[in-house]
Order: C-alpha cells, then structure tokens, then sequence
C-alpha cells in the first residue's frame, strides 16, 4: 500500500493554487470540477495534494499540516518572501540535525518548511 494523495479543504480555490503553484512552486496536475465541488490536484515531488473547495465551508477541517522537503533554508524563505509570503525567520527551529519553519497558508492550514530532516520523507 502506498498513499494517492492528501486531501485539503479551501475557501477559493483559485488563491490556494496562486499559493501553492506560483508562489510555493508546487506543479498543477489536473482539475476537476464536480456539481458540488472544485477540485485540484497538485504535486511537491512524489507527493499529490488535492484542494477541496466545497460550499459551506465554516471552518478549517484540512490536514494538520503539509511538509515539504528544501534543499537551502535561507534562499527558500527570501524566494518566499520576495513572492508577498511572510515568514517569521526567527521561527527557524533546528531540529534533528537540519531546520524546520512552519507558516501558514492561505486558509489557516500549517505548512512546513524542512531542510536536512532525517524524518522529513
């Protein structure tokens, strides 16, 4: 057995993507639009995640957070940045050998940022 995807609820669909595609430089796979339901699917790697976006949506109910693995901290968080994300850079913790950085996304969902993690993949 191995995992299809992890599955996120968003408000609005389209500034998730603008977050996760252009700005974290994850890649559109498909989408699929549904009577009761937008959907996305995007890929980190090996990894496929699916935006939700479902009416009503009256709270958060996405996964307790997404990791992605970086190869440079720093120039991963000034690109970032430079995007219009804001990230707490005194919020770099080390941790097992390597850095981590949580932030948030556009819905309130954690996301993490981890380089040289032995636990990270």
């Amino acid at each position: 057995m191995r995992s299809a995807h992890v599955g996120i609820r968003v408000s609005d669909l389209e500034r998730s993507l603008s977050f996760y595609v252009d700005k974290l430089g994850c890649r559109l796979s498909h989408r699929i639009d549904t009577q009761t339901s937008r959907l996305a699917f995007i890929t980190a790697g090996e990894t496929t995640f699916e935006l939700v976006e479902k009416a009503p949506m009256t709270e958060h109910n996405g996964a307790i957070h997404l990791a992605f693995v970086v190869e440079d901290m720093d120039e991963t968080v000034k690109k970032l940045e430079e995007s219009g994300i804001h990230l707490d850079k005194n919020g770099i913790n080390s941790f097992q050998g390597g850095k981590i950085l949580f932030f948030q996304g556009p819905d309130g969902e954690t996301l993490e940022l981890c380089q040289d993690v032995g636990t990270a993949i």
